[in-house]
């Protein structure tokens, strides 16, 4: 199973896949070379130029190269969450993964409090000062005018998780979920996000729990510590758990 893949050019392109394989091809993908071999399931790959890249995977792995892939040497991630996108700009990387998993590396590697416990499943933008990412829950956040917290937000209209987004430009973007057909897009650097085509949405608010007899009320809505699906909340003398 084949992971990710990344052109630096017309000619030379870098894939890696799931059984832990880094391949290169300098014919345009014709033919294509094994470069490296690791244990670890390989998510992602990307290369700021012809010779330095990055390759991201399971268990909080990171591989770089500075010699086109000639060789790859193994980088202390400071995570085990298995990271699931990269990003190569020309001032540095962007690394993300499960359970809010962000990382950012310009000189060394440096972990971002996402403040969430959901996946980032996205990121790209046109330097490594204008970054977007994406994820579960449906976010997409930046870090443009030096927000290296990444706490600005774009309004997504979809109100749905987010699997990947892709800038073109400073300008413009496209995002996508997985719980449905549509493609959102931005023409203003992410200050609005719309539906294309003829999406439309009907958004209606539904009771998870409850009504409970007596003046019943909720009391600490709390998440699993361990598990980013669960949550635990206590009504009257009873606590009740979600799974999903």
């Amino acid at each position: 199973q084949m992971n990710g893949v990344c052109f630096v050019n017309s000619s030379t392109g870098y894939s890696c896949s799931a059984d832990g394989k880094i391949y290169k091809s300098i014919n345009g993908g014709v033919n294509w070379t094994q470069q490296y071999s690791t244990a670890q399931s390989l998510n992602s790959i990307s290369f700021k130029d012809d010779l330095n890249g990055v390759c991201v995977g399971s268990s909080g792995v990171i591989l770089e190269t500075t010699n086109g892939g000639t060789n790859w040497q193994t980088v202390t991630s400071g995570t085990i969450r298995n990271l699931l996108k990269a990003k190569y700009f020309s001032g540095g990387y962007i690394a993300v993964g499960e359970y809010g998993t962000l990382l950012s590396k310009s000189s060394s590697v440096t972990s971002v409090d996402s403040k969430i416990i959901t996946d980032i499943r996205g990121v790209s933008g046109t330097s490594f000062t204008d970054v977007h990412v994406c994820g579960g829950g449906g976010f997409i956040r930046n870090n443009k005018n030096g927000n290296t917290s990444f706490t600005n937000f774009e309004i997504n209209p979809e109100l749905q998780n987010l699997v990947d987004i892709f800038y073109s430009d400073a300008n413009n973007g496209w995002a996508v979920s997985s719980m449905n057909d549509c493609v959102i897009r931005t023409t203003n650097g992410g200050v609005s996000w719309q539906n294309t085509g003829t999406v439309s949405i009907t958004s209606i608010w539904e009771s998870k729990l409850g009504p409970f007899s007596g003046l019943s009320h909720g009391n600490g809505l709390c998440k699993h510590p361990y598990n980013q699906n669960s949550y635990f909340v206590g009504f009257e003398k009873n606590i009740y758990v979600s799974r999903n």
